[in-house]
């Protein structure tokens, strides 16, 4: 199988140990040769598909294996069979399987000065617009632009919403602000843009007279596309309003806390100009013909995360070369 499908097997297997002591987790289907069991397009032909049981087959247990394959970071999983638990992933030269969290970059945010601006033109510096934890916005201070791939195809996951002016593109393990009702924002929790679903809420920008805030806005699809351009900037505030839609800044890990805490010492030493943070490994340059740039920081955190977060939070972001 893929080095990716390994990877979340593995983690699901300890998962199952963990959640079901003295019960191991069991494949019964993975890699095939391309014998005519399967369709024609089968991504068991590929090692990109398993389908799972648990060791003792026991049936009840089925419903909880499919949802803790989904936190271990298959990309699909399908429990449409009562005998077992059907898994797979994308390919590994998917740009999705080497993203953490980023925006497409043809998406808009807005200035300080009113202006809208495209994703891919942001700097650090810039005060754009974001979302603080009341439920009303504010400007804040761009300090690091944390992932830029400005010519790579990705996979994002297109979150449209009742009102077709506000959809936001955002890859399928950065944090977006939801609820399950139409309740205010102070109710809404920080979840992966995957696991957003139709008839959940999003928060959108209004503006009435004076008053600036987010209101839930309901869900009526989800659906993956692929843009050439993505880019993760990074605001003092910790969340970003992107095509009139709340989102977090924060990706790869489930729990917005930890992240913003991690990110704690960037937030310090910008306040220190002479310590020359902005200049190190030339943050507020534009990558080299296009190249993908990932800042030290958040490299360092998605290196180590895994060693100090528990894995439920912990996504298992995959470095690109």
């Amino acid at each position: 199988m893929t080095q990716r499908c390994k990877d979340k097997v593995n983690t699901l297997a300890i998962s199952v140990m963990n959640y079901w002591p003295g019960v191991q987790l069991r494949v019964i289907e993975a890699w095939d040769e391309g014998d005519g069991l399967h369709e024609e397009n089968s991504l068991h032909y590929e090692g990109r598909a398993v389908e799972i049981t648990t060791s003792d087959r026991d049936k009840s247990k089925y419903g909880q294996l499919a949802r803790m394959a989904v936190d271990a970071g298959f990309d699909w999983v399908s429990y449409a069979s009562r005998n077992y638990v059907h898994c797979s992933v994308r390919s590994e030269s998917s740009a999705a399987a080497t993203d953490g969290g980023c925006f497409y970059v043809g998406s808009n945010v807005i200035l300080e000065s009113g202006e809208q601006k495209p994703m891919g033109d942001v700097e650090i510096g810039d005060r754009i617009l974001v979302v603080k934890r009341d439920g009303t916005v504010d400007f804040s201070e761009v300090l690091l632009l944390m992932d830029q791939r400005p010519l790579q195809d990705t996979l994002f996951n297109v979150i449209h919403t009742r009102d077709p002016s506000y959809k936001l593109s955002l890859t399928p393990e950065h944090l977006v602000y939801m609820s399950v009702t139409n309740s205010s924002f102070e109710d809404s929790q920080a979840v992966f843009a995957s696991d957003v679903k139709e008839g959940q809420y999003v928060y959108t920008f209004r503006q009435t007279g004076d008053l600036w805030k987010v209101v839930p806005t309901l869900v009526t699809r989800v659906n993956l596309e692929e843009y050439t351009g993505a880019v993760a900037p990074l605001t003092r505030e910790g969340s970003i309003i992107v095509d009139g839609v709340a989102a977090s800044s924060y990706a790869v890990i489930r729990d917005e806390w930890i992240a913003h805490f991690a990110f704690a010492p960037v937030r310090w030493l910008n306040l220190l100009p002479s310590i020359g943070w902005s200049e190190t490994e030339n943050v507020n340059s534009k990558p080299e013909d296009g190249q993908p740039y990932l800042h030290w920081y958040p490299r360092l955190l998605y290196k180590y995360g895994s060693y100090i977060v528990n894995k439920r939070f912990y996504e298992g972001f995959v470095l690109p070369d």
